[in-house]
């Protein structure tokens, strides 16, 4: 079972009252496949087993406990992704929504 067992850092807007923190904690440890719960710095530490509970179900759980959950911050690209992204937006500039096909592609008549 150890295997299954997940740790996720669920960042938090504002660290929560000593009250609040000691609900949600009650009400996340009442939760089927939840092993621990711990308050830290960065956020709420949870250890849960993936195969019973999803991260998603923990995050609602917390929201609806009324903590706040910051916004992911999106991950810069790499050069590659970047790249490819260019090339994706330039094919559909050249070529529209329409099928690829040789015998039409430099038809004089489709520009």
């Amino acid at each position: 079972m150890e295997e299954y067992l997940s740790v996720s850092v669920i960042p938090l807007e504002d660290r929560p009252s000593q009250e609040a923190a000691s609900a949600f904690y009650e009400r996340l440890m009442k939760m089927e496949g939840v092993n621990n719960v711990a308050l830290q710095e960065s956020g709420i530490r949870i250890e849960y087993c993936r195969r019973i509970l999803s991260i998603d179900c923990i995050k609602e759980e917390i929201i609806d406990s009324g903590c706040c959950i910051t916004a992911a911050v999106e991950k810069k690209k790499s050069p590659l992704e970047r790249f490819l992204g260019r090339m994706a937006e330039n094919n559909r500039k050249q070529f529209g929504g329409k099928k690829l096909d040789c015998c039409k592609l430099n038809d004089p008549r489709d520009r």
